[in-house]
């Protein structure tokens, strides 16, 4: 074949690979009909494209033998030369296809530490085990963030959000309440209203620094500004001084968690507002399958309502059992 045909066929592969395909898989399969029901195209679409394209090239690609459909002479020709592109284009198209079902790529996450320690990271655990071709960058920060770094896929983050570029799906709302260890109280008491808790150490976090809530017997919230203490960047460091027994601070109750019997909660019939989180990522036309992945097992496994309940009832179980035993002789 000379130039010139040699140029034809690469002018009509960059204009219409797809349709090159149609024929390819006709003659491999022998029949118009198996060849769509293998591309999923009904018959007249199929037949309409593969004129088309002969019209296009100039020369008949396919002929009727017997009772099947080949290729003419010159359609076998091309059919020879372009196969090895196209079977390589086959197959490339099916390793994505495969690729994307068993996951590979790498995932690059930020998150505050203790949310990680408490529960993220059991689901990020599981996920690796089930994907063993997923790699994972993580960044775990001291201080919760209302940020996504530059070079971060996804992020755990404390709304509201800064950046409306983002993408922000709402993980869990933090139920929260004020603690203090049973070693502070024993030492200060325990106060029953705002009152006496202004007499009170009180620890707050650069996140948690104004208290939102709603009195017993109210429907409105107040906000109470503490006049602290202590002030630390983070969650973690108001729960580190509350277990150390500085004084009394805000937690989510899922910060409790395996040490309930060392807290009592104070004022529990004042309701806090919830702490919300939110899965943040960057918008895109198409996320990677693994990090899509990833995202919806971060939120079908977020701990719940009840979880946090649970938590409570623990606490409220120690109170009584510390309380039985200060009374016992």
């Amino acid at each position: 074949m000379g130039n010139t045909g040699l140029y034809r066929i690469m002018d009509s592969i960059i204009g219409n690979v797809d349709d090159l395909m149609l024929f390819y898989k006709v003659v491999q399969q022998g029949s118009l009909n198996r060849a769509a029901t293998l591309v999923g195209l009904p018959n007249s679409t199929l037949s309409r494209r593969l004129s088309a394209l002969e019209r296009r090239l100039g020369i008949k690609l396919l002929q009727v033998k017997g009772k099947k459909l080949a290729a003419t002479e010159q359609g076998q020709l091309y059919f020879q030369q372009l196969s090895p592109l196209l079977e390589m284009l086959d197959q490339q198209f099916l390793n994505l296809q495969e690729q994307q079902r068993e996951l590979s790529g790498t995932i690059r996450l930020e998150m505050p530490a203790l949310m990680y320690e408490t529960w993220i990271g059991d689901i990020i655990e599981r996920f690796l085990l089930e994907h063993p071709q997923v790699r994972l960058e993580l960044r775990t920060e001291q201080a919760h963030s209302n940020l996504l770094a530059e070079d971060m896929d996804l992020g755990v983050c404390i709304g509201p959000l800064s950046d409306s570029s983002l993408i922000a799906q709402q993980i869990f709302g933090a139920p929260c309440g004020l603690f203090a260890h049973i070693d502070y109280l024993q030492c200060r008491g325990k106060p029953e209203n705002l009152d006496e808790l202004s007499e009170h150490a009180l620890i707050i976090s650069q996140i948690l620094d104004r208290w939102m809530m709603v009195p017993p017997g109210s429907t409105s919230p107040i906000t109470y500004r503490p006049n602290a203490r202590m002030k630390v960047p983070d969650i973690r460091e108001v729960r580190r001084a509350i277990f150390a027994g500085i004084g009394i601070g805000l937690l989510p109750l899922h910060h409790l968690r395996g040490n309930e019997d060392q807290v009592q909660q104070i004022m529990p019939d004042y309701r806090f507002e919830q702490l919300k989180f939110y899965l943040v990522y960057r918008r895109r036309e198409l996320l990677p399958k693994a990090q899509q992945v990833l995202i919806k097992q971060l939120l079908a496994g977020a701990p719940s309502i009840t979880d946090a309940e649970l938590m409570i009832e623990k606490v409220v179980s120690a109170d009584h059992m510390n309380a039985e035993t200060r009374h016992s002789p």
